[in-house]
């Protein structure tokens, strides 16, 4: 088991980066809505010792505003780490 500080962490694996596996994920990837959130997911293997990796992307079409945008990706971020 995981210590505890270790537990509360959201390092940079576990982030999706790159734009190869970005547009896979808009592309190949699946969804369903949870309102107000819509997930996108795909499963592909990986060799990584993180079992996931994430990415939040918050609608400009949406939330007009960048201050109310940034603070959802914060708020989703913080929920993500206290409960992974």
């Amino acid at each position: 088991m995981k210590r505890l500080e270790e537990r509360f962490t959201f390092d940079k694996a576990e982030r999706l980066t790159g734009t190869k596996r970005i547009d896979a994920l808009f592309k190949e990837g699946e969804s369903f809505i949870s309102y107000p959130l819509r997930v996108m997911y795909l499963i592909h293997e990986q060799s990584a010792e993180s079992g996931c990796s994430i990415l939040i992307s918050v609608p400009k079409k949406r939330i007009k505003k960048a201050v109310q945008r940034n603070r959802i990706k914060r708020l989703i971020r913080e929920s993500y780490r206290l409960n992974k």
